[in-house]
Protein backbone atom coordinates (compact mmCIF):
# COMPACT_ATOMS: atom_id res chain seq x y z
CA UNK A 1 0.00 0.00 0.00
CA UNK A 2 2.83 2.43 0.63
CA UNK A 3 4.47 2.23 -3.03
CA UNK A 4 1.02 1.72 -4.78
CA UNK A 5 -2.09 4.28 -4.29
CA UNK A 6 0.49 6.31 -2.43
CA UNK A 7 4.69 7.43 -3.75
CA UNK A 8 6.62 6.96 -0.35
CA UNK A 9 10.11 9.05 -1.34
CA UNK A 10 8.68 9.24 -5.05
CA UNK A 11 8.26 5.73 -5.71
CA UNK A 12 5.23 4.36 -7.10
CA UNK A 13 5.35 0.23 -7.86
CA UNK A 14 1.41 0.60 -8.81
CA UNK A 15 2.42 0.08 -13.09
CA UNK A 16 5.37 -1.18 -14.61
CA UNK A 17 6.69 1.85 -15.74
CA UNK A 18 6.41 3.60 -12.90
CA UNK A 19 8.49 0.77 -10.89
CA UNK A 20 11.20 1.41 -14.06
CA UNK A 21 10.98 5.14 -13.32
CA UNK A 22 11.77 4.99 -9.48
CA UNK A 23 11.66 7.36 -7.32
CA UNK A 24 14.00 9.98 -5.27
CA UNK A 25 16.53 7.27 -4.61
CA UNK A 26 16.78 5.57 -8.05
CA UNK A 27 15.23 3.44 -10.40
CA UNK A 28 13.21 1.27 -9.00
CA UNK A 29 13.74 -1.31 -11.08
CA UNK A 30 17.02 -2.09 -14.31
CA UNK A 31 16.36 -4.66 -16.55
CA UNK A 32 19.51 -6.90 -15.99
CA UNK A 33 20.89 -5.20 -13.22
CA UNK A 34 19.28 -6.85 -9.76
CA UNK A 35 22.16 -5.31 -7.94
CA UNK A 36 21.64 -1.83 -8.96
CA UNK A 37 17.78 -1.74 -9.07
CA UNK A 38 16.63 0.02 -5.89
CA UNK A 39 13.50 -2.48 -5.09
CA UNK A 40 16.05 -5.01 -4.70
CA UNK A 41 18.61 -3.02 -2.28
CA UNK A 42 15.68 -1.79 -0.02
CA UNK A 43 14.19 -5.99 0.08
CA UNK A 44 18.11 -6.72 0.72
CA UNK A 45 18.73 -4.28 3.92
CA UNK A 46 15.70 -6.16 5.39
CA UNK A 47 13.35 -4.59 8.12
CA UNK A 48 11.16 -3.15 5.36
CA UNK A 49 7.39 -2.92 5.79
CA UNK A 50 6.03 -5.63 3.66
CA UNK A 51 9.42 -7.03 3.84
CA UNK A 52 9.56 -9.96 1.14
CA UNK A 53 11.00 -13.58 2.15
CA UNK A 54 14.76 -14.60 0.71
CA UNK A 55 12.66 -16.75 -1.62
CA UNK A 56 10.98 -14.09 -3.10
CA UNK A 57 13.77 -11.43 -3.27
CA UNK A 58 15.68 -14.51 -5.42
CA UNK A 59 12.39 -14.30 -7.34
CA UNK A 60 12.84 -10.90 -7.65
CA UNK A 61 16.32 -11.00 -9.07
CA UNK A 62 15.66 -13.38 -11.36
CA UNK A 63 12.86 -11.62 -13.21
CA UNK A 64 15.03 -8.97 -13.17
CA UNK A 65 18.15 -9.76 -14.49
CA UNK A 66 16.02 -12.01 -17.51
CA UNK A 67 15.76 -8.40 -18.19
CA UNK A 68 12.58 -7.37 -16.19
CA UNK A 69 9.51 -8.17 -18.70
CA UNK A 70 6.30 -6.64 -18.42
CA UNK A 71 4.04 -9.54 -18.51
Amino acid sequence: TCHGATSVVGLSLATYEQARQGGDNGPGIIPGDADNSIVVKVQEAGEHPGQLTPEEIAQVKAWIMAGAPEN
